[in-house]
């Protein structure tokens, strides 16, 4: 639906729905992008690989995805909602992530992404192989914070996975974030 390369991506409200993406982005391809999003919703949208509702890929560290809802999306490989690919420093915060699949990241998957912080989401009823709710792999130094990570199922990880991460790829839970019926 959107594709964005370079330059800033902004979004304050709308719906962005029923896409389909041959590759990665369902609804939004956002690489080498200032991502500023403050609202809105990315529904049943889909994707051959990653990023069934949103892909980002290497975005600027002062990223920022706010108050969206991100649900029914689904890809075939990494983040059936929200896929991170090398997307260091992105802050994700006051989402609902919800009803998302994919075989890595039912709601969202990080790959080698460091410093994100997750705060104040609410991760539900998203389905996975492994980690249903989330899904890290290679990445360091990030942080969940508040929120609620609830009713997400997987084979591996039902509300969390932090998988083939070296002794420096760590993912700190803080701030009262409730982890629980996974």
């Amino acid at each position: 639906a959107v594709c964005s390369v370079g330059g800033t991506f902004k979004m304050s409200g709308g719906t962005i729905s029923g896409n389909t993406a041959e590759k990665s982005g369902g609804a939004l391809y956002l690489k080498n992008t200032l991502v500023d999003i403050s609202g809105g919703t990315i529904a049943d949208n889909s994707a051959k690989t990653e990023g069934g509702g949103i892909y980002i890929e290497s975005s600027d560290a002062d990223s920022v995805v706010a108050g969206i809802t991100v649900s029914g999306n689904s890809a075939d490989a990494f983040g059936g909602g929200i896929a991170l690919f090398y997307a260091d420093g992105i802050t994700i915060q006051n989402c609902t992530i919800d009803k998302n699949k994919a075989p890595y990241g039912g709601g969202i998957a990080n790959f080698g992404s460091d410093n994100v912080t997750l705060e104040s989401n609410t991760i539900t009823k998203n389905e996975a192989g492994d980690g249903g709710g989330i899904y890290i792999q290679d990445g360091a130094g990030n942080v969940i914070t508040g929120g609620t990570i609830s009713g997400n199922t997987a084979t591996n990880g039902g509300g969390f996975e932090l998988f083939e991460s070296s002794a420096a790829s760590v993912a700190l839970l803080t701030g009262g974030v409730v982890i629980s019926g996974n």
